[in-house]
């Protein structure tokens, strides 16, 4: 039912919610990566940094760099 209204599973909407969250504290706070992590409520660990460059395209550490020059 969710993922006919919505068009996604629930569990894609939950990572696609957290990586969203993960983004504002990388680009909007002085918080080290680990720290953003916390923030979210996110192990900071291998497997969601995977998840994160295949939604993103890069690791957090490199969005950071990225967006802050």
């Amino acid at each position: 039912m969710f993922k006919k209204h919505i068009g996604i599973t629930p569990y894609e909407y939950y990572i696609n919610y957290k990586i969203r969250k993960l983004r504002e504290k990388l680009l909007d706070t002085n918080l080290t990566i680990a720290q953003a992590f916390a923030e979210c409520s996110i192990s900071y660990n291998g497997h969601f940094i995977k998840v994160f460059k295949k939604k993103v395209g890069v690791t957090p550490s490199a969005y950071r760099k990225i967006l802050c020059k």
